[in-house]
């Protein structure tokens, strides 16, 4: 029986050398560079501040940490309330009487407090609607002239409430927010606050018991997201 052969054409045989070529694996020293260049690449991306909208803005742990950022847990706490009220005297007489515009969260926790020199006389909702604001009117103790700004200080009694340090606040014109952290990313929420003492503010709106939040830096966060948002740095 005879044994057939394959006898390729000229074509073919051109062909097959380069076919090998390309089939071939890079030297081993190629290999290398390109697995370096790749590794640095990802190293690169690892150390890279970004801003994802929804996300929030990502700090490598070294670049957190030379900025000054540490953290503190949301929590719950026995606070004794101590809230600041400032108010706007309009009339005089025996007793001056001033007025301050207050959001409804805060009038709530007015009225369960106890004014210090002065006394609470009304709580205007009706207002509320149109100045998303309640109306509040004191009586304070001493003299005072129309047009005098006064701070009136209330103390409520002890309560459990959620709480954060009040360094991790930070506002703004557009109102009080906080940076919650997960892993390298930090996200900014809004919050209502209510009642504070000299340490730690209550959480009316905002994270949950147990999230960790930027209580340093904050404002270095702030600045950083700027940069993204506002002044032209990448973003995804």
């Amino acid at each position: 029986m005879k044994r057939l052969r394959v006898i390729p054409t000229l074509a073919t045989a051109l062909l097959l050398p380069l076919l090998a070529s390309c089939t071939e694996k890079p030297p081993a020293h190629d290999r290398a560079e390109a697995g370096d260049h790749e590794h640095g690449e990802a190293a690169h991306d690892e150390t890279e501040v970004a801003f994802e909208e929804g996300r929030g803005l990502r700090l490598p742990v070294a670049t957190a940490s030379a900025l000054g950022i540490r953290t503190a847990q949301v929590e719950e706490r026995i606070l004794a309330p101590r809230l600041t009220v400032a108010a706007s005297v309009f009339e005089t007489g025996s007793t001056a009487r001033a007025l301050a515009l207050v959001p409804a969260e805060l009038a709530d926790e007015i009225e369960r407090c106890r004014p210090e020199r002065a006394e609470l006389i009304s709580v205007r909702r009706d207002v509320a609607s149109a100045l998303k604001q309640v109306e509040i009117v004191f009586a304070l103790e001493g003299a005072a002239a129309v047009g005098d700004s006064v701070q009136v200080v209330l103390r409520g009694p002890e309560r459990r409430v959620r709480a954060l340090p009040r360094s991790a606040v930070h506002r703004t014109a557009t109102g009080a927010f906080v940076y919650v952290a997960t892993g390298e990313w930090w996200q900014r929420r809004e919050l209502t606050l209510g009642a504070a003492d000299d340490s730690y503010v209550e959480i009316v709106k905002g994270p949950a018991v147990g999230e960790a939040v930027a209580s340093a830096g904050v404002e270095q966060l702030w600045l950083t997201e700027l940069r993204f948002t506002k002044g032209g740095g990448h973003s995804h």
